[in-house]
């Protein structure tokens, strides 16, 4: 019963907290000239980002046109219908392999004209590593993946899996946008989660460092 009533209200508080980030939070921005080339090129974008910091860039992307993967787990319910609340669509399934729902749901939304969001560690690990699906989704959709961090001065650190990060209210926020890149069916697998795993990494130091987090 106590379960049941959680999973009733704790949207209602995400999507309060979310309202509530995205007007008191103050946010730096670093890299967005990338975004602004690849938009007036028509092209389109898949958002990468460590599980752990999912949360930071969610309040400024909310009318980006974004389909987000999400798991398939309880707790994802939550977080799927506060994302689709704030303007995104979600793809369920997860980054593990590359016949998957997620996949498929990606390359279906891709070819609509969404951008993507991904967290390729997610949705439950190991952290820091670039699972197969989300190197596949990358070579098949042909999209610029460019890797996103959300440093946060302040916040709460959950004692997760990925360490998960939440931003506090009125906290100085420093996010970070890392150069595009493109892949294509021919390229190895192996070496395509190696390069975003890298520039992902690259983004992450580099929000903490400027955020002073």
């Amino acid at each position: 019963m106590k379960k049941k009533i959680l999973y009733a209200i704790a949207p209602y508080i995400a999507w309060i907290y979310l309202k509530l980030l995205k007007y008191t939070a103050r946010y730096s921005f670093k890299g967005g000239e990338y975004l602004d080339e690849i938009r007036a090129r028509g092209e389109g974008i898949i958002y990468c980002s460590w599980h752990s910091r999912l949360i930071g860039p969610l309040p400024k992307h909310e009318k980006d046109n974004i389909a987000a993967v999400i798991s398939t787990h309880g707790d994802a319910e939550i977080l799927g219908k506060v994302m689709t609340w704030v303007g995104y669509k979600t793809i369920r399934g997860s980054s593990n392999t590359a016949g998957t729902q997620a996949l498929r749901g990606i390359l279906k939304c891709a070819k609509k004209g969404h951008n993507i969001s991904i967290t390729p560690d997610g949705p439950k690990g190991p952290p820091l590593e670039v699972k197969a699906g989300a190197a596949y989704a990358a070579m098949m959709t042909g999209l610029n993946v460019v890797p996103i961090a959300v440093g946060a001065r302040k916040k709460l650190v959950l004692h997760t899996w990925d360490r998960m990060q939440i931003p506090a209210p009125f906290s100085p926020m420093q996010v970070v946008y890392g150069k595009p890149m493109k892949f294509s069916r021919d390229d190895e697998i192996e070496e395509v989660q190696r390069r975003i795993k890298v520039a992902t990494d690259e983004v992450t130091a580099e929000a903490d460092r400027l955020v002073g987090g």
